[in-house]
């Protein structure tokens, strides 16, 4: 199969592997590869989300999705799996905050202005 290659995607993905390395130290095949252990197929959802949202949106759910890995990461290994079931939604959204990556819960943040971007993703699609 062939994946969509634009120059908006390759710099994108290029953010998000500096943004990955620097979060949780891991490479793009590894998270390539832990995608694929949990059924989906990264090139295929990046290029669905850039259909359909373009640009910022692939941006915004790309580091939304890193922001996920990382607090499941640390959660997990400060408490173990029983924080899952707790409301964790606000403590999250401070969390993605401490990692600089430019979102909120509103979108992506772009010095001083907000734009906004796919709101779509939840906690259960991560």
């Amino acid at each position: 199969m062939r994946y969509k290659s634009t120059p908006f995607k390759e710099k994108i993905i290029d953010e998000f592997c500096g943004d990955l390395y620097r979060v949780i130290g891991a490479s793009l095949e590894d998270y390539r590869l832990m995608y694929a252990k949990h059924g989906a197929i990264f090139d295929v959802e990046c290029d669905a989300v850039l259909d359909k949202e373009g640009p910022s949106g692939l941006r915004y759910h790309l580091k939304h999705r890193l922001a996920r890995l990382s607090y499941m990461f640390k959660r997990c290994d400060d408490e173990g799996d029983d924080w899952m079931d707790t409301d964790y939604e606000d403590d999250f959204w401070e969390y993605a905050l401490t990692l600089n990556l430019g979102i909120d819960q509103n979108g992506l943040i772009s010095e001083n202005r907000e734009v906004k971007a796919a709101t779509s993703i939840h906690h259960e699609s991560v």
